[in-house]
């Protein structure tokens, strides 16, 4: 008896300090909406921006949508009768869903409640899941056992037998472009891996100068829009230039190459091209199984110009006679004094030129000796100068600085100006405007930097802020080149917005701590007093 009382005893203490020591649970608030429509089955659910979107399967085949705030709903029956939807999924205002017993992939617009419906390729596929990515509708087939996906713009299918025999698949989703299911059947986790369909230039130049290499290309390999990283790819580069020096390189000056490898890991890979006949060729991607692309280059002929001046001065021979001339960048000046006797000189200069001329007379004695004679002596200049025909206008100050008007930077900025923002009706008015204000004042200015070098380094370092928000623009312009007015107008007010907070916005802030300083000391006088 006393046994059973103790254990009795130590049961109850057990009991008590459990009780002691354990935490209540505190019950969750649950909210809960009957659907209008007696029987819906309600079945799937997605939830887009504070809205509730659901499936009705068995009971009324439609779509719902529940907005919690206010526990209103709307239901729209589906076109197809009894089609029994089941998976749904929102994608930019625009719900998806699969129709069980419709074999049909649907869309609702519920702005204005329209419908579109595609049937499934496979007869009695009973679509289940679904999954919007980029745009691209992808979906699980239970009884084909596949795996869809529908292009809603085209409304193309594309569909993967799973190597289950049998697996049932019936969830979907998508991560990085790799689609994830459930097999139900099988007990499996499944993943499709889409395969490149299409190589696409997304990087390109517009023109080149025979015997330069273009700025780079950049071709990437994609599936339905969306780039693939998946793999290796080897691509294959093609010009319909005649030249017998053109090639393809995967570095500027490197090593010819007839086709480039994009690596496991990158969806792009980058090239380089080279030739020295002037036309506009077509540069062309391309790889097996895959559709190719191509883009126009035009690669500028280099044309000379002769311009003829003739110039009559009052000059003094005595003995060696130095005339001083101002040359322009590149442009060779040939000087033939003309007198008695005719000698001439030929020089070549980037700012200004020196050229020494020395006159001899012969004597009744047949010696010869240097005389002085004070004559009226005409000096003729022929000027050739050789130029690319698109660089005819000058970014005289950069040209300066960088020494050389063929200097990638002064192409590039010149590139930019011409031939992206001066292609469009506002980009043409606003360079016209920029180029009378710059050469109002710019050739004085670049004979000065072109004198000094030490003046033409800071000048290159001051230009650096511009160059980089002349890249942006540019970028901004191709990105936008389906509306090249727009585009223009963007770019332009990226470089102007880049531009004045690099070189104005120190002088602001200057401006600012100058001004708290001041106030500063004006308190401080003012408590003083």
């Amino acid at each position: 008896m006393a046994c059973s009382f103790k254990k009795i005893l130590a049961l109850f203490l057990l009991l008590l300090t459990l009780a002691l020591n354990s935490t209540p649970v505190r019950a969750q608030s649950i909210v809960e909406w009957t659907v209008p429509t007696l029987g819906a089955a309600p079945f799937a659910i997605s939830v887009y921006n504070g809205l509730v979107y659901f499936t009705e399967t068995t009971g009324s085949h439609k779509i719902g949508r529940l907005d919690p705030s206010t526990g209103t709903f709307n239901e729209w029956p589906t076109p197809t009768a009894s089609s029994e939807p089941r998976g749904i999924a929102v994608y930019n205002n625009l719900v998806y869903f699969t129709e069980f017993s419709g074999n049909k992939i649907g869309r609702l617009d519920p702005s204005t409640g329209t419908f579109n419906e595609w049937d499934v390729p496979t007869a009695n596929a009973r679509p289940w899941g679904i999954a919007v990515y980029n745009g691209l509708v992808y979906f699980t087939e239970e009884d084909g056992n596949k795996i869809g996906r529908l292009d809603p713009s085209t409304g193309t299918f594309n569909e993967w037998p799973i190597p289950t025999a049998g697996s049932k698949p019936v969830g979907i989703d998508v991560y990085n472009g790799l689609a994830y299911f459930t097999e139900y059947s099988a007990d499996k986790i499944g993943r499709l891996t889409p395969e490149p369909t299409k190589l696409v230039i997304t990087v390109f130049p517009y023109a080149v100068v025979r015997g330069s290499w273009t700025t780079k290309y950049t071709v990437q390999r994609q599936d339905n829009g969306i780039p693939v990283t998946w793999g290796s790819t080897v691509v294959n580069l093609a010009s319909d230039s005649a030249g017998p020096a053109k090639k393809f390189a995967e570095t500027p000056g490197g090593g010819p190459v007839a086709s480039i490898t994009i690596p496991d890991g990158s969806s792009t890979k980058d090239f380089y091209y080279y030739d020295e006949l002037p036309g506009t060729w077509t540069i062309s991607v391309s790889a097996t199984g895959l559709t190719g692309d191509s883009k126009p280059l035009t690669v500028a002929p280099i044309v000379t110009v002769t311009a003829t001046r003739q110039i009559t001065t009052l000059v003094t021979v005595s003995g060696t006679t130095t005339l001083t001339i101002m040359g322009l960048e590149h442009v060779t000046h040939t000087v033939i004094l003309v007198a008695s006797t005719t000698t001439s000189a030929t020089v070549t200069s980037l700012s200004t030129t020196t050229a020494t001329f020395t006159r001899s007379t012969t004597t009744s004695t047949s010696t010869t000796s240097t005389t002085t004679t004070t004559a009226t002596t005409t000096m003729v200049t022929t000027t050739t100068e050789t130029v690319p025909r698109f660089l005819a206008g000058r970014c005289v100050i950069a040209t300066a600085a960088y020494g050389s008007e063929l200097a990638p930077e002064v192409q590039f900025i010149r590139t930019v100006r011409d031939q992206v923002i001066g292609s469009t009706f506002c980009g043409n008015a606003f360079v016209k405007a920029l180029n009378n204000f710059y050469y109002s004042f710019s050739p004085t200015a670049a004979s000065v930097v072109a004198q000094n070098p030490l003046l033409a380094r800071m000048v290159r370092v001051l230009l650096y802020p511009s160059i980089a928000a002349i890249h942006a623009g540019s970028i901004v312009f191709r990105s936008l080149d389906f509306a090249p007015e727009l585009a223009t107008i963007v770019s332009l007010a990226v470089i102007s917005t880049f531009v004045g907070a690099t070189y104005l916005g120190p002088i602001a802030v200057a401006a600012k701590i100058g001004e708290r300083r001041r106030r500063t000391r004006n308190r401080g006088t003012l408590s003083i007093d």
